[in-house]
């Protein structure tokens, strides 16, 4: 066989032995077609390899500095990645002032955190809970060598990086592991609700008769849910990506009123620690209403414990917490009030029930890789 033949030949070879790695490691969304994936960081593509790492660094205490809490402690599966204490609790004990918010969909949002508008991608975002000090989260800081050190020196976790970035050579640095959480939390997506299997699947039973008068509800006007939760997320999302999807919107609910000014608790005021105007006291982002049934307690701080309470004071006008008499003259002008029978209450209890996702939750490519 002529040389130049013997080449194409090994060439063919060659590509055929790499196509089936290649296949594999080529992450696939498998979303329906009215859903489109979140986007993707250029320099951060997703991978079968890198999203398989990523899930298990989230799961594993070894990522703390202290080694004994993981990303998990806060954001647990079967409450949709969010955290039912109240408030959250870092690797040192103390209290964290803001709860978890939920990762469920965390990929499509424009804005992440609560109340920093610059936070826009899930690579930084990462740095807040393992690198900040005050009050301390996961305490990386300070303990950087030896958490690459338990990661370089783990058999599993040297093929895992490897894998997902063939290019480091089997080092381990934060970048990657900062990288390889990312890549996990874009793939937690939830889509298979009573909702969705409803409206676009056509399971015309998926839905009960009190959720579709709630449905009803939630989309009226004279309650006006879907001025914040509205798209596919039912919350601020990707417009460009998801079109109906509502604005990123901070918002002060009215829960405090120190001063009679609208003050929040010394511990937190919200967006204006971001901006510095006085006008945004105690305004947080608008969270979206995924496995919103899953995520009690409600508000920021968890305050709230309950899904009937949110609405009934919601209907209430949004008065402060220490009495139902009190407004914050902060609280934002939406929040009006208004009237709900007891049968309509259930209703749009029913129909935000109705958001819940049993199938993600239940889903063993979202949980703990060490069960």
């Amino acid at each position: 066989m002529p040389i130049a033949l013997r080449l194409v030949a090994l060439a063919a070879l060659l590509i055929s032995a790499a196509s089936p790695v290649l296949a594999q490691n080529t992450y696939a969304w498998s979303l329906p077609a009215w859903l489109p994936p979140p986007p993707v960081p250029t320099d951060n593509p997703m991978s079968v390899a890198k999203v398989e790492l990523g899930r298990r660094l989230f799961f594993d205490q070894k990522l703390s500095g202290p080694s004994y809490i993981s990303c998990s402690s806060c954001h647990t599966p079967e409450h949709a990645f969010s955290d039912p204490r109240h408030p959250s609790i870092g690797v040192t004990g103390g209290k964290i002032r803001r709860r978890a918010p939920p990762l469920a969909n965390v990929g499509y949002r424009e804005a992440l955190t609560w109340a920093d508008p610059r936070m826009r991608t899930l690579e930084d975002q990462a740095h807040q809970p393992l690198f900040r000090a005050d009050p301390p989260e996961m305490e990386a800081n300070g303990h950087e060598a030896s958490v690459v050190d338990r990661f370089e020196h783990d058999a599993t976790y040297r093929r895992l990086f490897t894998e997902a970035f063939p290019e480091k050579g089997g080092t381990v640095d934060f970048d990657q592991i900062i990288k390889a959480l990312a890549a996990y939390q874009r793939s937690l997506v939830s889509y298979t609700t009573p909702y969705e299997r409803f409206r676009f699947a056509g399971e015309k039973g998926a839905m009960s008769a009190a959720a579709l008068r709630g449905e009803k509800l939630f989309f009226d006007a004279k309650l006006g849910c879907a001025t914040c939760h509205a798209g596919a997320t039912f919350g601020p999302s990707a417009r460009t990506l998801l079109p109906g999807a509502a604005p990123v919107v901070y918002a002060n609910t009215g829960l405090y009123d120190l001063d009679g000014k609208g003050a929040y608790k010394p511990i937190d005021h919200g967006l204006r620690e971001s901006t510095n105007r006085p006008e945004d006291m105690g305004r947080f982002r608008a969270p979206g209403l995924r496995d919103v049934a899953k995520r009690a307690p409600y508000m920021h701080d968890g305050s709230i414990a309950s899904l009937e309470a949110v609405i009934d004071r919601y209907a209430s006008g949004a008065p402060t917490l220490a009495s139902a008499l009190s407004f914050s003259p902060l609280k934002d002008p939406r929040l009006s009030g208004f009237t709900l029978s007891a049968t309509e209450r259930d209703d749009l209890i029913a129909f935000l029930r109705a958001l819940d996702d049993d199938t993600f939750a239940a889903d063993e490519r979202h949980g703990s890789p060490f069960r």
